[in-house]
């Protein structure tokens, strides 16, 4: 059975590069580019992981995230959250306490440096 994997993300050329690779490892994926549909995704596709934009417009990245720690069915998923470069008070910007199903990463520009590590936190490898 293939994992349910949701990508909350507006970089649409990134978003485009990491479905291709999630479907090659076996991976029914559902993207999503702003905060109410990302939401609606939680709910409407039950993902069994999830990969969001910490940086969507007007505090998405924080309302999705929230909606999934909040979620009966994904409270515990995996969430892998993006940044951007640069210095960040990541739990601080979320209201939140750091949960052991969430990893932090800086947005690569290459996405063959963070598939790995997404492969592996998705339960992929």
């Amino acid at each position: 059975m293939s994992k349910r994997i949701l990508i909350v993300d507006h970089h649409m050329e990134f978003v485009r590069q990491l479905k291709t690779m999630l479907e090659a490892a076996a991976c029914m994926v559902e993207t999503r580019t702003d905060a109410v549909s990302g939401g609606a995704g939680v709910a409407l596709f039950k993902p069994e992981a999830a990969v969001v934009d910490m940086d969507l417009p007007a505090g998405g990245g924080r309302i999705v995230y929230r909606v999934l720690r909040t979620g009966s069915a994904s409270r515990d998923i995996p969430v892998v959250l993006l940044l951007a470069p640069g210095p960040r008070k990541v739990w601080e910007e979320l209201g939140a306490t750091p949960h052991p199903g969430t990893l932090v990463l800086r947005r690569s520009p290459d996405l063959r440096l963070l598939f790995p590590t997404l492969k592996a936190l998705l339960g992929l490898a």
